[in-house]
């Protein structure tokens, strides 16, 4: 038995739910078993596979092959909930199938031109034999939304890279915005840009995973500026509080189980008053002292979600689906 883990596509820029796939496919494969990437390939999705497909922006040897084609009755294919579009192709020579879905509002994505329907998603879910989620907001939407059978539903939150620590830090604000067009976030980053004297203010967007790693080893506050839609589990907030930032903005209901003080503080969406107002807040006592306020609790948030536990319950988890 060969296991696919799908990506819908052959992402180009930084995507975080992209490098989420990668580790499944990393952790089963470190499991024992023979684990490997699927995206489309050329004859179903042209213009955004290329042959030879490696993301650029962090480092990875899990093998990658390009023809769904390929996927025989006795393999598992891991299917996402952006890559439903594709289910009829993948589904042709009947493999066992699972679904990891990192998020709820894109279920219904209309990805490439195909019109997903709730009966057609629903169907999806239903021929799955397990649903694996990032968050328990996700859990037990699917269990509302879908109907999804609660005894085959696992959550596992995503893990984070062991090389997210801080560093000697500087008077940095780092500032993620995925959404350039919305006014509230363009009023915001005007403010944050030009509020706090003799404070550096990076955006991370486009980067590399090392080259983000190395800004939040030296910065001291992460503000988040995204949809909590869109990002209803982020990487770069847990990473920015592993690597000692105080972390403030958007979170999401699937973030909200962490996204918590002190580490975290969230910010009602479009909230801009108060979100200077916690921004001002964390400057001072940042600019007062330069104690580590979150040693303890960041230590906790690393234990639950290193790449070492991660591993050990994926391994359990696919165990239980492969072989129950």
């Amino acid at each position: 038995m060969k296991i696919y883990v799908f990506c819908h596509i052959g992402a180009k820029r930084p995507n975080g739910g992209v490098k989420i796939l990668f580790e499944y496919a990393k952790a089963l494969m470190d499991n024992g078993w023979d684990a490997s990437i699927l995206i489309p390939g050329a004859h179903l999705f042209p213009a955004d596979c290329p042959k030879d497909y490696k993301p650029s922006w962090f480092e990875t040897d899990v093998p990658v092959f390009d023809d769904v084609r390929i996927i025989k009755s006795d393999d598992l294919v891991i299917i996402h909930e952006e890559g439903i579009w594709c289910y009829e192709h993948l589904i042709a020579n009947n493999p066992r199938m699972v679904m990891l879905n990192q998020g709820l509002t894109s279920s219904l994505t209309d990805n490439v031109g195909m019109n997903i329907t709730y009966d057609f998603a629903k169907q999806v879910y239903d021929r799955c034999e397990a649903v694996v989620t990032i968050s328990p907001a996700i859990t037990t939407g699917l269990m509302n939304i879908f109907g999804v059978d609660s005894m085959k539903l696992f959550t596992i939150p995503n893990p984070i890279d062991d090389f997210f620590t801080p560093g000697v830090k500087e008077n940095t604000i780092l500032v993620m915005n995925k959404q350039p067009g919305n006014i509230a976030s363009i009023m915001l980053l005007k403010i944050i840009l030009n509020r706090y004297p003799g404070w550096n203010v990076k955006l991370i967007q486009n980067m590399s995973l090392m080259q983000v790693a190395d800004e939040m080893s030296r910065a001291k506050i992460f503000a988040f500026l995204c949809s909590p839609l869109g990002e209803g589990s982020s990487l770069p907030p847990v990473e920015a509080a592993l690597s000692g930032c105080k972390v403030i903005g958007y979170s999401g209901v699937g973030s909200s189980y962490y996204f918590l003080e002190p580490i975290f503080t969230e910010i009602a969406y479009n909230d801009i008053d108060r979100f200077v107002r916690v921004l001002d807040e964390e400057v001072r006592l940042q600019e007062e002292s330069n104690e580590d306020r979150f040693k303890i609790h960041r230590e906790s948030l690393r234990i639950n979600r290193s790449k070492e536990r991660f591993t050990r319950v994926v391994g359990r988890v696919f165990g239980e689906i492969i072989n129950g």
